[in-house]
């Protein structure tokens, strides 16, 4: 974002973020309370294929395209954080570690849905 003075001289350009119009469920998600949900799941699916499109990238595909009665897994998680990474890096954004880069054998927590929501609001 630039902006001008009264003669029309433009500034430097501001620091890009993202941020979506989404209204997140349980959000915040409070700690010992609110389990990460299959809607909590679906709502970042959204979230992020809406950032790939910002970055004229085609929406991603994911594991168990529907989660219905499905237990949300490390893999739900770890695809939604490759397919914003490439949306970001896209769009020249950087994009920063996370919490236990690797899900592998790790609970799905909190600070997982927290870390990726922060990251498109």
């Amino acid at each position: 974002m630039r902006s001008a003075d009264a003669v029309g001289n433009l500034s430097v350009p501001g620091s890009i973020d993202v941020a979506t119009a989404i209204t997140f469920t349980d959000n915040p998600l409070a700690v010992g309370t609110a389990l990460v949900k299959a809607q909590h799941v679906t709502e970042l699916r959204q979230t992020v294929n809406a950032v790939r499109a910002t970055a004229n990238l085609s929406a991603a595909t994911w594991t168990d395209s529907s989660l219905t009665n499905v237990p949300i897994k490390a893999v739900h998680i770890e695809e939604l954080r490759t397919n914003l990474n490439q949306a970001l890096s896209a769009l020249g954004l950087s994009t920063s570690s996370y919490t236990d880069a690797s899900l592998s054998g790790v609970v799905i927590k909190k600070v997982h849905v927290d870390e990726l929501r922060q990251r498109v609001e």
